[in-house]
């Protein structure tokens, strides 16, 4: 279809016009969707810093807060007249802080004044004063259950807030304390800052403490100006806690419902841990409620303390523009490219009628695709000049495909310097230069390359370190000084360690992940001292596997040189190879299974991605396809073995096995064809043979009896006389008879050649057999050769490709031994078609007996001609009796011996005959389907019964008495 020039020209036009239009479409698809994306991350990645800019604002003012509280006049008066207040009450260390009395009261009222309303105005939830010595809460805004007790021995010294009280005072400085469940706040969050106050020479006399209030947070949190419909921020805390209110699942992740429910109210995803490791970045992922999300995440760290602050927004809504762009885009393109092939198809028609005639002619040159043959030029319109117009256009077609392959020829050995020299024009000029011009910039891109390389590598070499320091690489990495001493672990490196640390605890029972940095490498090591002295001779990439409790670990390491050559540590990578190795295992497992003939085995798709999972297909596909050809090839060989010809191929096949299929199925069709011909023939040639040697048998007998009356007549030669007339009228009748034998003889001749035939059918379709197992055979080649390529592209793969090699050459052993199966089945057929060859020959004996027995029959014919001719000439004289009479007992016994003779050649004939219907019967075919016709032959008809003898004077014989048409 696209070998015609009205198509040629509409796709051209089409590809002209619709290129730009996909091209223009596709660009603006990509630009204004890269735009879009970039402008809802850029929008996210704002909100996200401004959060971080105001929480980071709140934690900084809480701190400057605390210290400018702590250091306050009137907290410290407060503080001095509690202290005196329980000097005076006599209040010991393990004494309860007494607050109902009156002396409280007054100085909570009066001096507490100024912290309660420092409470209220800058919205914290409660301010506290702690005494330092006795650890004695002596002041409370709030006036909770916490006010008066001793968080260093009372009910509450395991709280948040006694946690911060001891870390203040044994640090002397300001201190955070993150949210946790408190009791006295009804097992409600709250986190605590908390500052010591102290006198004049810097003693610590007590602890001032501000708790967080969690609504100043929300305030922060849930500002969603331009957010849109599913957009929020959240914090959360190293517990994976809420540390504000979620705006979309305020009911299960708030930050009282989420302390309340931690299984429930935690979020525990993969941007959390990463923001909690310290990462911050944008992506998509999936948020905690399982939805794409938009997500821009960072880390809040004051003093020890890290929480995750995450900006997102559902992916539905954020790209819900670049959705709609698509849509209107593509049907523009839609609309574009039908009216493009609406013009174009018109052009098209208007080109291409005025030289339809002209195609005919130049068909053999597009179907050649030889651009040396050349159209004779015949007229001088506008045909031929089109004619001449084609030939010069080969010429020019010709010399520039010579020279764009010799170009070629050139670059695929690494020659740039070739150029196309040809003088052309047109489209073959604007070749010309696109080619010229392309292989000078390969070429300059070359010279570009190779400088560009010898700068990276310098530039490498200088960066060796650096680059294989860097903290962003996703390998497992450690590096090692010049002692061995572990000096750097990248975040991936600790991950891996602390993912798989019970493998590692199984092989190094004391190995705690946590401690890795700093120690030596031979912590990894069972014999130091032999890895040490590996590691010293070390001067290249070194690689080896190592089995670590229930995983399979590949480790590299490579030294760092310096500028001066000088060795100053080891970068060592580690890789999880656990699901390879369990993958590689797996297949090894089917391979083997294959090598011994069994194709059931199917690898698992459960865990499998990329790569391996289109690995795992193909060779399911692959054992499941060849399993099922050969099971189908297997089960109706195995009945043509038995003679059972009624089977089929009924599956669906594609390729190669369709074809067998279709090869199959049309040979055992026509070779029940030909086993139903043969039937026939068989059942024929044994019922004439049948008829023949009764026949003969009766022929003999008559003989017998003929010589018998003759002898009679001898005896009776008065009587001879009066029958003469008759006996020469009988002759001629004989002659005649003689005459029909030797015709039936030759259908029989005619059915012999028909038998032959009808085998020569049987090899072909054995023949045919052998063609189907020679298109097993080249499968099993093509087999072979696929798996060498495999194998070589696997070597080339290196490691990666050393599993599949494997597969590889046991796909290749699979090959080799199907086509020394294939060569096999051929030798079989071969000696069947041998067998049938001797058939043929046995047929070719029974004709070559029936024209023996056809030249005696007509040697008969001659002999009863020659007894017509005596029998007339014994009116002549009665004296020639006798002597005619003893060439009549002479030439009656020679028929005996001859008439013997066709006896037992028919009777040798039938049964070959029902020896071939024995053999045939062995096949079991299917009766619908109808035998070729073949000639069906009259049935000699009934046995005469002789006539008694009569030793009287014989009468006369009348011509019905005798139906010598038997013979």
């Amino acid at each position: 279809m696209f070998g015609k020039l009205k198509i040629k020209l509409l796709l051209i036009f089409l590809f002209i016009g619709v290129l730009p239009i996909l091209i223009v479409g596709y660009l603006a698809l990509v630009k204004s969707s890269d735009a879009l994306h970039k402008q809802a991350f850029a929008q996210l990645v704002s909100m996200r810093e401004v959060k971080k800019t105001q929480i980071e604002s709140y934690l900084d003012r809480a701190m400057k807060d605390i210290r400018i509280l702590a250091g306050s006049e009137d907290t410290k008066q407060i503080q001095k007249q509690l202290s005196f207040y329980a000097a005076d009450e006599e209040i010991q260390a393990d004494d309860e802080f007494l607050t109902d009395t009156y002396e409280y009261q007054e100085i909570w009222q009066t001096r507490g004044k100024t912290l309660n309303d420092f409470v209220k105005v800058y919205g914290y939830s409660d301010v506290y004063i702690i005494q330092a010595d006795t650890g004695h809460v002596i002041f409370s805004a709030r006036r909770d259950k916490d006010l008066g007790t001793n968080l260093s021995s009372g009910e509450y010294k395991n709280s948040p807030l006694a946690t911060l009280y001891r870390q203040v005072v044994s640090t002397n400085a300001t201190a955070m304390q993150d949210y946790e469940r408190y009791e006295v706040k009804s097992n409600r969050p709250a986190a605590f800052i908390g500052s010591p106050i102290t006198d004049l020479s810097g003693q610590t006399l007590a602890v001032a403490v501000l708790q967080l209030s969690i609504d100043e947070i929300n305030e922060i949190m849930l500002q969603r100006t331009g957010m849109g419909e599913t957009g929020e921020t959240y914090l959360v805390g190293p517990d994976f806690l809420m540390r504000s209110d979620s705006y979309l699942a305020d009911q299960s992740h708030s930050v009282i419902a989420s302390f309340a429910d931690p299984i429930k109210g935690s979020i525990v995803t993969e941007v959390t841990r990463k923001t909690l490791a310290g990462e911050s970045n944008y992506e998509v992922a999936k948020d905690y409620r399982g939805i794409p999300v938009l997500t821009a995440y960072t880390p809040i760290k004051f003093g020890s303390t890290t929480w995750a602050l995450l900006a997102e927004i559902d992916r539905a809504e954020a790209f819900g523009e670049v959705d709609a762009l698509k849509g209107l885009i593509g049907l523009s393109l839609l609309l574009g490219i039908a009216i493009l092939s609406t013009i174009a198809l018109l052009v098209t028609r208007s080109l291409t009628n005025p030289i339809l005639e002209m195609t005919q002619s130049l068909e053999n040159v597009a179907l050649t695709g030889d651009f040396s043959a050349r159209v004779n030029v015949t007229s001088r319109d506008e045909i031929g000049q089109s004619a001449v117009a084609f030939n010069t256009l080969m010429d020019s077609t010709q010399n520039a495909i010579e020279d764009i392959k010799k170009v070629m020829e050139g670059l695929a050995e690494g020659d740039f310097s070739n150029r196309i020299q040809s003088d052309l024009k047109g489209d073959l000029l604007v070749i010309k230069q696109a080619t010229n011009t392309s292989l000078e910039n390969v070429e300059e891109s070359e010279r570009v390359k190779a400088k560009m390389e010898y700068e990276a590598k310098m530039k490498a070499e200088e960066n060796a370190r650096v680059r294989q320091a860097l903290d962003n690489v996703s390998t497992n990495t450690m590096i090692a000084d010049r002692n061995y001493d572990i000096i750097y672990m990248n975040r991936a490196a600790t991950k891996m360690l602390t993912d798989t640390k019970e493998d590692f605890r199984a092989e190094i029972p004391e190995f705690n992940p946590d401690s890795v940095m700093g120690h030596n490498i031979d912590l990894f090591h069972k014999d130091p001292s032999h890895q040490r002295r590996l590691l010293d001779q070390l001067e290249d990439l070194y690689r080896t596997e190592l089995i670590v409790g229930s995983r399979s670990m590949a480790i590299s390491a490579t030294p760092i040189i310096d500028d001066n050559g000088d060795r100053i540590g080891t970068v060592i990578e580690w890789k999880d190879r656990t699901a390879e190795v369990a993958i590689e295992r797996e297949i090894d497992e089917m391979v083997d299974a294959a090598s011994r003939g069994d194709f059931s085995i199917q690898l698992s798709l459960d865990g499998k991605h990329g790569f391996h999972q289109n690995l795992a297909k193909g060779l399911n596909g692959l054992t499941t396809n060849i399993d099922t050809a050969l099971a189908d090839m297997q089960r109706i060989l195995g009945a043509m073995a038995r003679g059972d010809l009624t089977k089929r191929i009924d599956k669906d096949y594609h390729g190669r096995f369709a074809q067998l299929k279709i090869d199959a199925n049309s040979t055992i069709e026509r070779l029940t064809q030909v086993i139903g011909n043969i039937r026939q023939a068989s059942v024929t040639i044994s019922n004439s043979s049948n008829e023949i040697a009764s026949g003969n048998r009766d022929l003999s007998q008559r003989t017998d009896d003929q010589a018998t009356s003759l002898q009679e007549t001898a005896v009776s030669m008065d009587s001879m006389t009066d029958t003469v007339k008759q006996s020469a009228e009988n002759a001629i009748t004989a002659n005649k008879l003689s005459d029909e034998a030797v015709d039936r003889a030759r259908q029989g001749g005619h059915v012999v050649m028909k038998t032959i035939t009808a085998m020569d059918q049987i090899s072909g379709a054995s023949n045919k057999i052998s063609d189907i197992i020679g298109v097993i055979d080249e499968i099993a080649f093509q087999t072979n050769l696929l798996a060498l390529n495999a194998a070589v592209e696997a070597a080339r793969a290196g490691d990666q490709g050393r599993g599949f090699a494997v597969v590889a050459g046991e796909v290749r052993s699979l090959a080799q031994r199907s086509a020394e199966a294939a060569k096999q089945i051929k030798d079989l057929i071969r000696d069947t078609n041998k067998k049938v060859e001797d058939g043929a020959v046995l047929v070719s004996e029974s004709g070559n007996t029936l024209q023996e027995i056809l030249s005696m029959v007509e040697e008969v014919g001659s002999k009863m001609s020659e007894i017509s001719e005596a029998a007339q000439n014994q009116s002549s004289g009665i004296e020639q009796v006798n002597v005619a009479i003893s060439r009549m007992d002479t030439m009656t016994q020679q028929n005996a011996a001859l008439v013997e003779q066709a006896t037992t050649a028919g009777e040798s004939m039938l049964s070959q005959a029902q020896d071939m219907s024995t053999m045939v019967e062995f096949f079991t075919i299917d009766e619908t389907i109808e035998p070729v016709k073949t000639p069906k032959f009259n049935k000699v008809r009934k046995k005469a019964v002789v006539p008694k003898k009569n030793k009287e004077k014989p009468k006369p014989i009348a011509d019905d008495e005798i139906e010598w048409d038997e013979f």
